[in-house]
């Protein structure tokens, strides 16, 4: 996690979101077709933790129309 520090403060959602989604990343190396899933994982993996969605825009990115 970048922001991860002893010293500094930072948002622990952002932490999980980002380590959630890199883990998703990892798993979805090893099968196809999911592509829409990859895109949507990879917002969540920015290095600056205030360009990462909130839960809620997570939320709404993920519910289907």
């Amino acid at each position: 996690m970048p922001e991860l520090s002893l010293s500094v403060p930072y948002n622990p959602f952002k932490v999980d979101i980002f380590q959630a989604a890199w883990t998703f990343l990892m798993l979805f190396e090893d099968y196809g077709g999911l592509d829409d899933f990859k895109a949507f994982f990879q917002t969540f993996c920015t290095r600056r933790p205030e360009d990462r969605p909130s839960a809620v825009e997570a939320l709404a990115a993920f519910e289907l129309p």
